[in-house]
């Protein structure tokens, strides 16, 4: 994703580490004038004047702000990935119910938010402003999709098996994603909320709107 270069002195690996230092660099920068500036504010000068380095050192790794800010969003959402795999992803076997997959989601997404607020911040920021040439929202329907169908999968998965009671998928997930996504404005707002006791009251909240009944589960037995 970085371009790699090498200078004198530096052997291939040398060059990829420092190419890929410097491209976290300007990534984390981006971060701070996003939340700071807005997406608007969020210039490639402004940028190289936050991290200290020329435009162009910031042009050599990115062709335009429109591939940096897309790299910000996809960096944000594979660190997400990672911190909820660290966390949780070695205690949660393949097999496990649709209602513990559901919680490790709802606890995984929300920590992250909690821990990374301005860099989640200004993925949303990025998310609600970025058009293509065309002036199409770049992260559109088929990003929100993605997410809901990741959603859907579980409580698809958990009707089947009887855990759940029987819903729409897609709406329940939309209704995930819109409490998820409320969480990052209110983190940001309201830094020294409780984020635990918010997301075990979430986490609460989904169990019983997901919840098969006894009734339910008898029936469909």
């Amino acid at each position: 994703m970085w371009s790699i270069f090498s200078t004198s002195g530096q052997d291939d690996g040398e060059a990829t580490v420092t190419g890929a230092a410097r491209w976290t660099q300007i990534l984390r920068h981006t971060v701070d004038v996003v939340a700071d500036r807005g997406y608007a504010g969020a210039s490639l000068n402004r940028i190289a004047d936050h991290v200290g380095i020329s435009k162009g050192l910031i042009s050599y790794h990115f062709a335009g702000k429109d591939e940096l800010l897309e790299a910000l969003v996809r960096d944000v959402f594979t660190r997400g990935a990672e911190f909820v795999m660290r966390r949780w992803g070695a205690h949660v076997p393949p097999d496990v119910p649709a209602s513990e997959a559901l919680r490790v989601y709802l606890e995984g997404n929300l920590g992250f938010i909690a821990a990374n607020p301005r860099d989640v911040g200004a993925v949303v920021e990025i998310v609600r402003n970025h058009r293509d040439a065309e002036g199409r929202l770049v992260f559109g329907t088929a990003w929100d999709e993605e997410l809901h169908k990741e959603l859907a999968r579980i409580f698809i998965a958990g009707q089947e098996a009887g855990e759940f009671r029987r819903f729409d998928p897609r709406v329940m997930a939309i209704a995930v994603r819109r409490v998820i996504d409320g969480f990052t404005f209110q983190i940001t707002a309201h830094p020294d909320m409780d984020a635990d006791a918010f997301t075990a009251e979430v986490v609460t909240l989904f169990d019983h709107a997901t919840r098969a009944t006894p009734m339910e589960t008898t029936t469909d037995a």
